[in-house]
């Protein structure tokens, strides 16, 4: 009996101290005359009333950007709020003064069921200064793939399908392929980080075709007509001054055309993938900004 209640016990302890993570994918709009709508992606855990995770806004866009944020939930009056409160990367040429950070705040039940966070942000610069505000469209991450799997399934096993259209419709690829971070001809993703070294991994992570490329530091070559294959080269870089930049070029485009080799920036516990895709001799660079200037 007394086994019983200890492992009762153990069970209410892991139930209540465990971390629940979540994923919500929308967009966002801006107030004012401005129509366009912003891709924007949530992801956070839920863990003793605390909400820490990541935001992405502007997916795939030019001024791509991945911020941590911070919040709090309260499990009685369901108040959800966080804020986003230091730049990760961006693909974005502003400078950092001129980001406009999201605070958000409204009465949710934070569970597997909710379906859709929407409501009101408001638009702050790092100095705490208002910037423009708009409004939170976003969906529930798990509710779109399990629509998206139904219909999945019903395409593949349909007999009317040709085998060639099921790959082409396949949705699981799709949404795959979305969710890579591509590194495109003359774009730079910058990289904040307090961290005097950063590991960088890179490899194909399909068939090898032959793709190679030149890796730059601060355009001194450190990696020359490097062929990529499906085991990883790993290389460190070491972080001097205010900035480092690492160029990728492409040397040799293989057998699948344009370019498409993996990079891993290994930064802490931050981990970023990209994926290059560029025609021969066409560069992509990565700069790392050191945190504390």
């Amino acid at each position: 009996m007394k086994l019983f209640f200890v492992k009762i016990f153990l069970l209410f302890s892991f139930v209540a101290f465990s971390q629940k993570k979540y994923e919500f994918s929308g967009v966002i709009k801006l107030n004012g005359d401005d129509k366009t709508l912003i891709t924007y992606t949530l992801n956070f855990s839920l863990k003793n009333n605390v909400v820490e995770g990541f935001s992405i806004t502007d997916i795939g866009g030019p001024h791509e950007t991945k911020n941590t944020i911070t919040g709090t939930y309260n499990d009685k009056t369901k108040a959800f709020k966080f804020s986003e409160s230091q730049i990760l990367y961006t693909k974005s040429m502003f400078e950092r003064t001129e980001f406009c950070y999201v605070f958000f705040e409204k009465s949710l039940k934070i569970d597997d069921d909710l379906k859709k966070i929407e409501g009101n942000f408001t638009g702050k610069y790092k100095d705490g200064k208002t910037c423009i505000n708009g409004t939170i469209l976003l969906v529930n991450q798990k509710k779109i793939e399990k629509t998206i799997a139904k219909f999945n399934t019903k395409i593949q096993k349909s007999t009317k399908v040709e085998e060639k259209t099921k790959e082409q419709l396949n949705l699981h690829t799709i949404i795959d392929s979305l969710k890579v971070n591509y590194l495109l001809k003359g774009q730079n993703l910058s990289v904040f980080t307090s961290s005097k070294v950063v590991t960088v991994e890179i490899w194909d992570n399909k068939k090898e075709d032959g793709d190679a490329i030149n890796l730059y530091q601060n355009n001194k070559l450190i990696l020359k007509e490097y062929t990529v294959l499906n085991k990883k080269k790993t290389i460190e870089i070491e972080l001097n001054g205010e900035s480092t930049v690492l160029k990728i070029e492409a040397t040799k485009e293989g057998e699948i055309k344009p370019n498409t080799t993996m990079i891993r920036i290994i930064d802490g516990t931050n981990n970023y993938e990209l994926m290059s895709n560029l025609k021969k001799w066409e560069t992509a660079s990565i700069t790392f900004v050191n945190q504390a200037n």
